[in-house]
């Protein structure tokens, strides 16, 4: 009688411990794959019954105690039915379940934030190319407009010679059009004063229409930018982060997938208007989406991620609950 209490109470831990399993394989497959969900725990209680039978071969085969027919084929079975149905299929799944849903709300939260930034930033990245080229040719121009007004006031050969046209050569490559030579009056001290604030003066009139090319750039850019659906986006994503719960919904995935889109629209039309430069392009799907994938996840981790967000922990929980759940089914469907 308590031999069979005891019977009892293993196969109902066994099968408590397989239903925990079982879910957590059947949630990350059912992310993985648009699969009937009857369908897929089917198949999961089949793999976690198949790797209990598979530990129970094993256990048994190494039993030298007592007399075990064909014990090699039935290690190389054991082996073969853990490998294929636990290592491979159900610690894998169950890891990333048991990860996902610890960790994802505060991978979307963040990503929510740092999207809305990124929104934010290249919004204002042609603006940002604009001025910092512009105040460089700015320093470039007022910085070979003192040179050359130091040539022409200098005494040892004033005027215009060979280092002063080859200062004008300089600005006429930086403001991108031919300048023309003005002459002095004549090379008295005074005059020659005269003439360099001349030249100074017909310079920078040049340098203000080059820098005015510059604005109608980013006006180009400007106009091309559609700030009803950044304002939508900049709003949704506020939002997001209000209404989050312990998952991201369907609506929050839209979002992100949107904003992604929005940022490589912004990143190509900047290529297009600024050609020499790079800029912040989204080559990957959203991390809270990708997440929901078991192969990213994993491959992330083997490249170095989520080992400090508690990864190794799931692993160990993971491989706990099966490893129980295998010893429950030893002794609950021990002969005898």
């Amino acid at each position: 009688m308590r031999t069979n209490f005891t019977k009892i109470l293993m196969i109902s831990l066994y099968l408590i411990f397989m239903l925990v399993s079982t879910w957590a394989t059947a949630e990350s497959v059912t992310r993985l794959l648009n699969l009937n969900k009857i369908i897929v725990w089917v198949v999961a209680v089949g793999f976690f019954v198949g790797a209990s039978i598979g530990g129970k071969l094993l256990v048994e085969s190494l039993d030298y105690d007592n007399f075990y027919h064909n014990r090699l084929r039935s290690m190389l079975i054991g082996i073969s039915l853990i490998i294929i149905c636990w290592i491979l299929v159900i610690l894998p799944t169950n890891t990333h379940t048991f990860f996902y849903k610890n960790n994802v709300r505060k991978i979307c939260l963040t990503e929510l934030k740092d999207t809305e930034s990124k929104l934010l930033q290249i919004k204002n990245d042609g603006k940002t190319v604009i001025e910092r080229e512009k105040d460089d040719l700015k320093k470039k121009v007022e910085a070979e407009i003192a040179s050359m007004k130091y040539e022409i006031q200098n005494y040892g050969n004033p005027g215009h010679g060979p280092r002063t046209d080859s200062i004008i050569n300089r600005l006429e490559v930086l403001l991108g059009q031919p300048i023309h030579r003005l002459q002095p009056k004549n090379t008295s001290r005074t005059g020659l004063v005269e003439h360099a604030q001349q030249m100074d003066s017909y310079l920078r009139n040049l340098l203000e229409s080059r820098l005015n090319l510059f604005n109608d750039r980013l006006a180009q850019f400007e106009s091309q930018q559609d700030n009803k659906e950044f304002n939508t986006l900049i709003a949704d994503l506020k939002d997001a982060r209000n209404k989050l719960g312990e998952e991201p919904t369907e609506e929050i995935r839209t979002t992100l997938i949107n904003s992604f889109a929005l940022i490589n629209k912004y990143s190509d039309m900047l290529k297009q208007t600024f050609k020499d430069k790079t800029f912040l392009h989204m080559d990957n799907d959203p991390e809270t989406i990708a997440l929901e994938n078991v192969y990213y996840t994993w491959r992330s981790f083997f490249a170095g991620k989520y080992g400090a967000q508690g990864f190794w922990f799931w692993i160990m929980v993971a491989a706990l609950i099966d490893i129980l759940g295998f010893v429950f089914f030893i002794f609950g469907f021990k002969k005898d």
